[in-house]
């Protein structure tokens, strides 16, 4: 099937590009094996598999050797390896590391990819693709997503979706309140309305922020055109709460979230938004985790005989970079 060695060959050339890593040697003896992803005057950051993100001074660093996360050791055969008296060699080093663009620097991100399919008595294939990133800072922090889902069963396409979105957060000093704006545009070639944009506005608590758990909430309100549909631009209401992050374990991470829209035109008429994802790191070194989740849109009216609920559940390969 085209489309899945299409698929494969982008798992690999993912899975190529975040091989590389580096083995810092400190000036106490100590070793470090993870991925280099930052780099200032006089400070590398390190991502490592266990202890997370690492700043490291670079007059504490003795040696750098940049290796192939495939190998076991350092050391061994088919491993690039780079020595560096620091800190005055530290950059030529770590120079060999490749870099994202500028405008990447501080994201992070991550390509799911999911493809499911019988032959025989039925032919139905399905592929998912998504993608999302993030990045935060003391004052703000901002979220991207996209995801494309499309179903095809005897040469026939029945489900063909997709979604884009962007969510910004600017944050209170030292409060746990702040202000957020959001902007969703979402495609469906088999529902009334086919294109549908929205951005909503207002203000977030954040109940709860640890390392292994992070839940909050949001309260605003905001605009919706359905661009082919037979509604009119309407104000709808926002009451999330979202279960952000929660490490079950070192390997398995869980989160949920509920978004409630009511009509602010139409009282009684409102669509909920609901998805749970669990992740199950399969190799912390490279990156990659299995995702299993569940996805439902329910809209208290809709145009002609549309089904009130939209339910999807999907599994797929995460690639984190």
């Amino acid at each position: 099937m085209p489309v899945l060695r299409l698929i494969c060959g982008i798992v690999l050339v993912l899975c190529a590009t975040r091989a590389m890593g580096a083995e810092l040697e400190l000036v106490a003896g100590d070793r470090l094996l993870g991925q280099i992803i930052e780099r200032s005057e006089g400070v590398v950051v390190l991502k490592h598999s266990v202890l997370g993100r690492l700043e490291i001074p670079a007059d504490q660093i003795s040696e750098v050797k940049i290796v192939s996360a495939s190998d076991d050791q350092t050391s061994k055969d088919g491993v690039s390896s780079t020595r560096a008296s620091l800190p005055a060699e530290l950059e030529s080093a770590v120079d060999e590391v490749p870099r994202p663009p500028r405008f990447l620097e501080g994201w992070h991100s991550q390509v799911e990819l999911g493809l499911t399919g019988t032959s025989g008595n039925s032919n139905v294939a399905s592929f998912r693709g998504a993608f999302k990133a993030k990045r935060e800072t003391e004052t703000e922090r901002s979220a991207a997503d996209a995801a494309y889902f499309v179903t095809e069963n005897r040469n026939e396409t029945t489900r063909n979706e997709f979604t884009a979105g962007l969510i910004h957060d600017r944050l209170l000093p030292e409060s746990p309140w702040f202000l957020f704006v959001k902007g969703r545009y979402d495609f469906d070639q088999f529902r009334p309305w086919r294109h549908r944009l929205g951005g909503h506005g207002g203000l977030g608590l954040t109940f709860v922020k640890r390392d292994d758990l992070e839940l909050n909430a949001r309260l605003g309100g905001g605009l919706v055109k359905e661009l082919d549909g037979e509604r009119e631009l309407r104000p709808e209401g926002l009451i999330g709460t979202a279960l952000v992050r929660w490490d079950l374990t070192e390997k398995q991470t869980l989160s949920v979230n509920t978004s409630f829209f009511p009509d602010l035109a139409e009282w009684g008429e409102f669509r909920v938004l609901s998805n749970l994802d669990w992740k199950l790191k399969l190799d912390s070194a490279s990156g990659l985790s299995l995702k299993i989740g569940i996805a439902n849109e329910y809209e208290s009216v809709t145009d002609h005989d549309a089904k009130h609920n939209d339910l999807k559940y999907y599994s797929a390969l995460v690639i984190e970079f």
